[in-house]
């Protein structure tokens, strides 16, 4: 047989095969192992094999790698003829599936390795089956049943305490094994036959139910009413419903009576839990309700009566009735499996409720029904549409902030950004969000590394002063930012929250100021006049060279001293006499020019004309000009006015006389005249 008719006798096996080459590539799917998985042929054939990506397990359950190692015959030994194991996958549509999955290695004549044939069938349902059984182990353990869970081989996937320990064994002694092997039957052959063919006529689709004595680890017989009944799956492969194990239940004879009475005290529980759960319950079978409890009627306002001739969906808002009526009739039919929807109700009253509902579909009496549970949620809503409004505020704030703001994650990848952000880098929300910092073009290379080092301090909550960085436009334009930044939740997960604040127009002021400051400090030191900076507490804090020329001083020696070091107390007295009176009277005018006179270091005293002048934070400005030469001048020159005026007297006082004399001398000449006539 060529290996194409092998192929293609393997699409159409009713059992999902497949077949991988020694390099564990896929070869062949069958039919069977789309409809299991949602892969197609056309999706796996001639690539590695799917089950190592969609099987977290698979790398480790696979042998083909090892079968092809240096050992190979050492593993084809050990393996045999195949393995069998169960796994778990993610099916296509991304459901999760639990698979029994058989390998079998393909060798040549030689016995080497070439392929491997792998069988696998869904065993879904059987382990959620399984696993409700385990959940209900308890309640069975109570009721003296002896319960157990077969695979599609008759092997005992599960037991409850009654059935093993309760008889004596041990797990170990009969889990896996095929159940007519196990202790309760091995020392009967005749037992164990019938046991035999009840499974197998399970796994054929009959219920069989026999008397029998099965044996107690001691070797004492326990009379029991044995049934095994096929455990079919709600899954259908082709059209044909699959059987995947045998559900197998024991009851001791003599405890029927006691069972009996035990199962009415559980219906009666169950009855008093179902009206008495703060939890609403009802059945229907089609479109009227057959069954409501207290507290389903007091969720809706009306009468459980009232509601027994209602259809399920008539209490739903009347947008949404024909939604809820759709999904019910349809998990009627075994279209839906269970699940929980949320969706409106409207009270007798006119109130409007919100209710969450998880229903399924159940045989009752031969028949399906659904069955339904439903809490009130309305105060849960409210919360998420007041969330929401919350949320969408939030966002408006958030889009509107003058501040670009960044929110990423401890791996630096940015989780959600503002309108602003967008604004001045040019660059769109895609090429954002998702995106890894460390690759973002809006950034430069000496800021990305800035923020590598920071970011991790920020995650864990550390507080630390904001810190600049710059910010690259699509343009290409350059722009200086400062990061603050805080730790926050984000969606349930710690992020960082970054505010880029554009300190352009600051950095100009800065440099304007600095510049400022630079010609303040080049026209301070070289001013002509003497210069100083004086703090409230009058201690010099800065002074220029001409002062310290004109003091005497060197400059560390004048700052850090009081001004009133360099003038005599009595006029630093005087001067300070004005400040006084100018805190006890606040509208007095405090001089602000006065005539100093200067002790200089070696004692000679200089005068000098001082100004004084307030300048910031209670900080006074001290300038001084040396005016001793001038006040020098100023006693020569009066020295000689004051000789000059002596000498315009004594000239003065001669002209005077001088003209007296002439005067008498006319007078004389004119009485001589007169004594001539």
């Amino acid at each position: 047989m060529t290996k194409s008719v092998v192929h293609d006798a393997l699409k159409h096996l009713p059992v999902a095969v497949f077949t991988v080459d020694a390099d564990g590539r896929i070869t062949s799917w069958n039919k069977a192992a789309f409809i299991i998985t949602g892969f197609k042929a056309e999706d796996v054939v001639g690539n590695p094999c799917i089950f190592l990506k969609i099987c977290p397990e698979c790398r480790k359950w696979c042998k083909l790698r090892s079968l092809t190692q240096e050992q190979a015959a050492v593993e084809v030994e050990n393996a045999g003829e195949g393995v069998t194991g169960e796994i778990k996958i993610i099916a296509k549509d991304g459901s999760k599936r639990w698979l029994l999955k058989s390998f079998h290695p393909l060798k040549d004549e030689s016995g080497n390795v070439f392929g491997a044939v792998e069988c696998f069938s869904d065993i879904t349902s059987l382990k959620r089956r399984e696993e409700e059984l385990y959940k209900h182990a308890r309640l069975l353990d109570n009721l003296y049943i002896y319960a157990g869970l077969l695979d599609e081989r008759g092997r005992l996937l599960f037991a409850n305490a009654p059935l093993v320990e309760g008889l004596g064994y041990a797990y170990h002694e009969v889990l896996g094994r095929h159940f007519w092997e196990c202790g309760w039957f091995a020392q009967d052959a005749r037992l164990r036959n019938s046991v035999k063919d009840a499974v197998v006529r399970a796994l054929r689709g009959e219920t069989v139910t026999f008397e029998a004595e099965i044996f107690a680890k001691d070797g004492s017989r326990v009379p029991i009413i044995l049934n095994a009944k096929p455990f079919r799956t709600n899954e259908i492969l082709e059209g044909v419903e699959k059987i995947e194990g045998v559900v197998v239940e024991g009851i001791l004879i003599k405890s029927l009576k006691v069972l009996e009475q035990r199962l009415r005290e559980v219906e009666e529980l169950y009855r008093v839990l179902a009206e008495k759960t703060p939890v609403g319950i009802y059945l229907h079978r089609g479109g009227r309700f057959e069954y409501v409890n207290e507290q389903c009627a007091e969720m809706v306002g009306y009468s459980k009566e009232e509601l027994l001739n209602m259809n399920f969906w008539e209490t739903s808002f009347k947008e949404e009735q024909n939604f809820v009526r759709e999904i019910g009739l349809r998990r009627l039919r075994g279209e839906l499996e269970a699940t929980y929807v949320e969706h409106r109700l409207v009270r007798k009253d006119g109130r409007i409720v919100w209710v969450g509902v998880y229903s399924q579909r159940v045989m009752l009496g031969g028949k399906p029904a659904v069955l339904g549970t439903m809490i009130d949620i309305t105060e849960r809503k409210e919360a998420e549409l007041a969330l929401k409004a919350s949320e969408e505020k939030f966002r408006s704030l958030f889009n509107a902030q003058m501040d670009g703001i960044v929110i990423v994650d401890e791996n630096g990848i940015l989780l959600d950004i503002n309108n602003r952000v967008v604004e001045f880098t040019g660059f769109n929300r895609e090429e954002f969000i998702g995106k890894s910092l460390w690759e973002l073009k809006a950034l430069t290379e000496e800021s990305k590394k800035k923020i590598a080092k920071m970011l991790p301090r920020r995650i864990r909550g550390e507080e630390f002063p904001p810190y600049e960085v710059e910010v690259v436009t699509k343009d290409g334009k350059i722009i200086p930012f400062e990061i603050h930044g805080s730790q926050i939740l984000y969606e349930g997960r710690t992020a960082a929250l970054a505010v880029f604040r554009d300190i352009s127009e600051r950095k100009v002021a800065e440099t304007a100021i600095r510049e400022a400051k630079e010609r303040y400090e080049m026209l301070f030191e070289e001013s002509p006049d003497g210069l100083a900076i004086v703090e409230p507490n009058n201690i010099i804090i800065m002074a220029n060279k001409e002062l310290a020329r004109m003091v005497g001083y060197g400059r560390e020696e004048i700052v850090g001293s009081p001004w009133m070091k360099f003038v005599p107390a009595e006029e630093a007295e005087r001067i300070l006499d004005h400040y006084r009176r100018k805190r006890k009277d606040p509208s007095y005018e405090v001089p602000t020019h006065y005539e100093v006179t200067l002790i200089r270091k070696d004692g000679s005293h200089r005068i000098a004309d001082l100004k004084i002048i307030e300048v910031f934070e209670g900080k006074t400005l001290l300038a001084l000009r040396d005016i001793t030469e001038r006040k020098e001048l100023e006693e020569e020159l009066k020295e000689r006015l004051e000789e000059l005026e002596k000498f315009y007297k004594v000239t003065v006082h001669r002209e005077l006389k001088m003209i007296e004399l002439k005067k008498r001398i006319k007078e004389l000449e004119k009485e001589l005249e007169l004594l001539k006539t």
